[in-house]
């Protein structure tokens, strides 16, 4: 990883963001073929035009961007960790993959191995994120089923004997503790990841090869409540899902980036 040393915000920031695919054109990369062949044709105007797409900022990611610092204070206060504000990483390979991260932390060896990613939403939201991640999946209607095959795999996985004529509903009366069902695809990511940021959060992990972990802070100084105020939860490199993440998110990636340069070969002009 390559650290860039600017300021978020500056006119500096936003010509390194420029033809770049950063945290939130991920999800972009990972979407529809429709929305792709958008991001690309955004992507070839900005290096034809030399200018940075313009995207409007509501009063609520004014509110967001303005707390954010009280944020890291309070992240800092609450668990004891230095956060270093870093203006752009850039992959140590792949210089048109970027990533402006909300803080990295050092451990004793003095490598970033942890890092902080900051949401500052709206109340409401905030309280869904904490229902998603503490109250049971199967009570918020997040849990699916287990289909028979299913089913059937974990019992015999727990060598529990069954009618192998049995009926769904029956075959499940038999599950042991602790298996309720499968998270549905609204389900938090890595069971702590509001799936919105789940792309986002993947970047990190691309980016910076070192990092072991990634805290997700969501914080909204409008509650009353000084506990209620910020709320963190993590994410480790090597939880399954996040694994199996980064490997489709850096298949994906060459692909978008061959077709990118294919189709800019063809619409630029060849001497640009």
């Amino acid at each position: 990883m390559k650290i860039l040393k600017l300021e978020q915000g500056t006119q500096e920031w936003h010509d390194q963001r420029r033809c770049s695919i950063t945290g939130t054109k991920l999800k972009v990369v990972m979407g529809t073929e429709d929305a792709q062949r958008t991001l690309i044709a955004e992507l070839i105007a900005e290096e034809g035009t030399e200018l940075t797409k313009e995207h409007r900022t509501s009063m609520e990611m004014e509110r967001g961007n303005g707390e954010e610092e009280f944020a890291v204070k309070r992240f800092e206060s609450q668990t004891a960790k230095v956060v270093d504000r870093v203006g752009m990483c850039q992959h140590e390979i792949h210089d048109w993959i970027k990533l402006s991260p909300d803080g990295l932390i050092k451990n004793k060896k003095g490598k970033y191995t942890e890092a902080l990613e900051i949401k500052c939403p709206d109340s409401k939201k905030l309280i869904l994120y904490k229902i998603e991640n503490m109250v049971p999946l199967i009570e918020t209607g997040l849990m699916a089923d287990y289909t028979v095959a299913e089913t059937k795999k974990i019992l015999d996985d727990n060598k529990i004997e069954y009618d192998k004529k049995a009926k769904k509903d029956e075959l499940q009366s038999h599950l042991p503790a602790g298996y309720d069902g499968t998270p549905k695809s609204g389900a938090p990511f890595c069971g702590s990841i509001p799936q919105e940021y789940k792309w986002q959060v993947v970047h990190y992990f691309i980016v910076v090869k070192e990092l072991e972990k990634l805290h997700f802070a969501t914080y909204d100084e409008r509650f009353i409540a000084e506990d209620i105020k910020l709320y963190i939860t993590e994410v480790e490199r090597t939880h399954p899902e996040m694994e199996q993440a980064i490997k489709e998110a850096e298949e994906q990636l060459q692909e978008f980036r061959a077709k990118w340069m294919r189709w800019r070969d063809i619409v630029l002009p060849n001497n640009f």
